[in-house]
């Protein structure tokens, strides 16, 4: 992320941090076990990186939470890019080896925060939180970015 600021404020690229959430995670561990959960995480790890290439980083975040840094991508890109991992995180299923039931993931959600030359990353990432609890809020299982009329006010949000 360092490397990503000192990008944006040396240089002025483009730098778009995306906040991903696996939606109802907590009710999928519950009923299927956290080993199941656990598949789940690598599962969505797997997707980002087929979406995500060269100097862009995706890193679990924490919990449920995945952040992808899209170095050199406008908004409107990253926003096509987190709808694609959306896409292909939908069409994903584990089998669960112990009863061979079919698992689909829960809805995956995703936003789009691209910054401005800033002196720390929190407000960036305030900013992406509200977008996240905007996707909440709007139907999850969808994109939205900080220019989307359901980001949530920041006030809402967790830093």
């Amino acid at each position: 992320m360092r490397a990503a600021m000192a990008a944006v404020n040396d240089e002025g690229e483009a730098v778009t941090l995306l906040l991903c959430d696996i939606d109802h995670f907590k009710a999928f561990n519950d009923n299927w076990g956290h080993q199941t959960g656990d598949q789940v995480l690598r599962l969505v790890a797997s997707c980002l990186s087929e979406n995500v290439k060269g100097r862009d980083t995706a890193a679990r975040y924490g919990g449920e939470e995945f952040a992808v840094l899209l170095r050199g991508t406008a908004l409107d890109a990253a926003t096509e890019v987190a709808n694609q991992i959306r896409l292909t995180v939908q069409t994903k299923k584990l089998v669960k080896k112990s009863t061979g039931s079919t698992l689909a993931p829960s809805p995956f959600r995703s936003v789009c925060r691209n910054w401005r030359p800033v002196k720390n990353a929190e407000n960036t990432i305030r900013r992406a939180d509200a977008c996240l609890y905007g996707a909440k809020h709007h139907g999850r299982n969808l994109v939205i970015n900080q220019n989307d009329d359901r980001m949530a006010p920041m006030e809402t949000s967790a830093a």
